[in-house]
């Protein structure tokens, strides 16, 4: 990442916010999400420059890198009925809030090509958290159930360099429907510890400082 493509990225921000001016309120629905999309990854461009680039900023990602680190980590489930023809979660998306706790979503569902006895359900789950407290898990391991099995919840660590890897520790068994499927994964990050919880949201705070006052650097150089 360099200084020269963030600035080709905030001239191409800067064509759309301008033409999205000019644009009829009713016809402005597809450019403003595109718009939204691409001020996402001006962020996450700005963010990895700075973590080449200056040295404070790389001490702050570090610092709440450090914070998530733990060998012991527990994670609830959430269930709901699922989509379509799809028999399992197969990966969830979320991020750290302000409380302590990450909230998960179910991102993608999977399927089976063929029917068989029982049913699969995720009995690990693998991915990354960032600095940010943004999480993205899949489901590495999956094992089958002759009921339909649901994942109540899952146990694991978290290493310095972000790496998430959960493993099952409850379930529960529906007998009366094969459509219930993990919903939503609640962790737990710093409900017990509040002062490394703080930490974590002030350095944030410091971050997007960094970012705020290199992105109207760039506007100042175009």
């Amino acid at each position: 990442m360099t200084r020269e493509s963030l600035l080709e990225q905030e001239r191409a921000l800067v064509k759309l916010e301008q033409h999205l001016k000019k644009t009829f309120v009713l016809f402005r629905g597809r450019k403003e999400k595109k718009l939204k999309k691409l001020q996402k990854a001006r962020f996450y461009a700005i963010d990895t420059y700075l973590i080449i680039h200056e040295e404070a900023y790389a001490i702050l990602a570090k610092a709440n890198q450090n914070l998530l680190e733990t060998p012991q980590i527990s994670f609830s489930v959430e269930t709901s009925h699922g989509i379509g023809v799809a028999t399992h979660t197969h990966r969830l998306k979320g991020n750290i809030h302000k409380n302590g706790l990450s909230y998960l979503k179910r991102a993608q569902e999977g399927y089976e090509m063929v029917a068989l006895p029982g049913s699969l359900f995720p009995s690990e789950l693998s991915g990354t958290v960032d600095h940010w407290g943004n999480l993205d898990l899949y489901a590495s391991a999956k094992k089958r159930g002759w009921l339909k099995t649901l994942p109540r919840s899952f146990v694991g660590s978290i290493d310095a360099m972000g790496k998430v890897h959960l493993i099952n520790t409850g379930n529960d068994y529906e007998l009366f429907s094969d459509k219930e499927m993990m919903e939503r994964l609640i962790g737990n990050h710093f409900v017990k510890n509040k002062a490394k919880g703080q930490q974590f949201e002030t350095n944030k705070k410091a971050m997007k400082q960094h970012i705020q006052r290199t992105l109207k650097e760039l506007r100042s150089e175009l």
